[in-house]
């Protein structure tokens, strides 16, 4: 049953009307930079154009999807079955010729068998890991596309599928060498005794780039400036 009450007079709307407000309540937020968790894909805005559906490279910003799909499938398969799963996942959702199904079939299985980094894709690695740790007294909290963790080192790859990736080193957006320092060094605190090595899987291109200490330095440096601008 509802309580009935009964009516404010007029004397008790002015009272409550009159009453003053606690004085944090019109100060602004104030946010300590211990409060801020920082996503490490996101830390600084890229430079490199976007390559979005609705753009004149839709058409390759849908096989990059593709592609980067068949990457997250395929490990979970044993490794004499993963050409011809990927041939008929091209076949079902491509939209292409055969000639073009095979292209990419080949640049994919050449991702999956690299000299350095095949044993990423094995079914030992695992995808889509979370990862939440402090850096230089920042807060951060993201998720790594693949990880594999052996007896003496880590490998860490990162897939980026929505832009033409830049060819070398040198001209890597800020942005994403900063993601994969900030990856390599939450994987460093947690495993201090393992090498940590980080890469890049471009999808538009199907090619895997494959950080080097001066490309992470580079990232670490970017790292050291948030909030410092």
């Amino acid at each position: 049953n509802e309580t009935l009450r009964a009516p404010k007079t007029a004397k008790q709307h002015v009272a409550s009307e009159n009453t003053a407000l606690p004085a944090w309540l019109h100060q602004p937020l104030q946010i300590s930079p211990k409060d801020i968790i920082y996503n490490p894909s996101v830390l600084i805005k890229a430079d490199e154009p976007q390559l979005s559906p609705s753009s004149s490279g839709s058409s390759s910003f849908a096989r990059g999807r593709l592609l980067h799909r068949l990457l997250q499938l395929l490990p979970a398969l044993p490794d004499d079955m993963r050409e011809n799963a990927a041939t008929r996942f091209l076949e079902r959702n491509a939209g292409q010729d055969a000639a073009a199904n095979t292209r990419d079939v080949c640049e994919v299985m050449a991702v999956l068998r690299h000299p350095h980094f095949a044993k990423v894709f094995s079914k030992n690695a695992i995808a889509e890991v979370p990862i939440i740790g402090t850096l230089n007294g920042k807060r951060f909290s993201g998720q790594i596309d693949r990880l594999l963790v052996t007896d003496d080192e880590v490998l860490v790859i990162d897939f980026k599928t929505n832009r033409p990736p830049p060819t070398t080193l040198a001209n890597v957006d800020d942005g994403y060498l900063a993601q994969m320092a900030c990856y390599a060094g939450l994987l460093s605190q947690i495993y201090p005794r393992k090498a940590v090595r980080a890469a890049l899987l471009w999808t538009y291109t199907v090619r895997l780039m494959e950080l080097d200490d001066a490309a992470l330095q580079r990232g670490k440096q970017i790292l050291d400036k948030l909030d410092k601008s």
